[in-house]
């Protein structure tokens, strides 16, 4: 249902992964039709202009899902460096074995974030599965432009939220993805009240998220580590992990549900995070 629509680097990639491990071909290639067969919840938010003290853009995406499987035991943030003419450098914060992206920030910079859609339309599975086409975005897409052009011009399937966040632009979009139609939102269009300058945003507890995000606007405030200190944690979103993407220092605040061999609290929201120099790690001389 999805082969004909996926490019054929996804295929070669997951071939070389089990060439390489010794794993099962086609156990890697089911993996990686999960994220097409199962709905997480999720938060998503990008803020910018009168809302941040600088104007640059900062960005969410809290993945709330399933934390008593073994994902939490094998996270990653993997850096791809391309070939001179096949894209540019991104980062895909997922798990071992795991190519399509959910998370993740490119070189440009662009960024991602995700969340399961509402019932906004007839579906479909046969097309590009979502999570291929976000890390595309990624490893090829030079503006929010592309990412729009991309997404319009795909075979969608499922029906679900993107955010994508231009650094360079300094700007956010949230996007209703579905196989019927393709709506993008910015601060004065979007449905979702309520509306908040300079802010797009959807999320799980969205009141309670709402809230914070206009108690940090108001003071014109909102930044990464406010997100991690008092946004993600009082609303209680991304107990699976979460990504927070600062595109102007191109920083990125990454953090993981506990696994079995680890102490203290479950959810991401209430663990540690790491970060990462981005500029650095897209740099590196392989």
């Amino acid at each position: 249902m999805t082969e004909a629509y996926t490019p054929k680097h996804f295929f070669e990639e997951m071939r070389g992964m089990a060439n390489g491990s010794g794993l099962d071909y086609g156990t890697i290639l089911r993996v990686h039709m999960l994220p097409e067969l199962v709905q997480a919840a999720c938060s998503m938010f990008g803020a910018w202009g009168r809302s941040t003290p600088d104007g640059s853009l900062y960005q969410l995406r809290a993945l709330d899902w399933d934390t008593s499987g073994p994902l939490q035991q094998y996270p990653t943030v993997t850096i791809y460096h391309p070939k001179n003419g096949n894209g540019h450098a991104f980062a895909n914060v997922a798990w071992s074995g795991f190519i399509g992206t959910l998370s993740g920030m490119s070189s440009i910079p662009l960024a991602i974030s995700e969340k399961v859609g509402d019932d906004f339309g007839e579906t479909s599975r046969i097309g590009i599965p979502w999570h291929f086409l976000l890390r595309d975005i990624l490893q090829y897409d030079m503006t929010l432009d592309d990412a729009i052009n991309r997404m319009a011009n795909a075979a969608r399937t499922c029906n679900v939220y993107f955010g994508v966040g231009d650094g360079n632009q300094k700007q956010f979009r949230l996007f209703e993805y579905g196989w019927a139609a393709l709506k993008v939102f910015d601060p004065l269009n979007t449905p979702f009240t309520p509306r908040i300058k300079d802010i797009v945003y959807r999320g799980v507890n969205q009141d309670c998220l709402a809230q914070q995000l206009q108690k940090y606007s108001a003071q014109q405030n909102v930044t990464a580590l406010n997100t991690i200190r008092d946004v993600v944690s009082i609303s209680k979103t991304g107990d699976l992990h979460i990504a927070v993407y600062d595109h102007n220092h191109m920083l990125m605040y990454v953090a993981n549900a506990k696994s079995p061999s680890e102490s203290g609290p479950l959810p991401a929201y209430n663990r540690q995070f790491v970060q990462y120099d981005m500029a650095q790690l897209f740099a590196e001389d392989l």
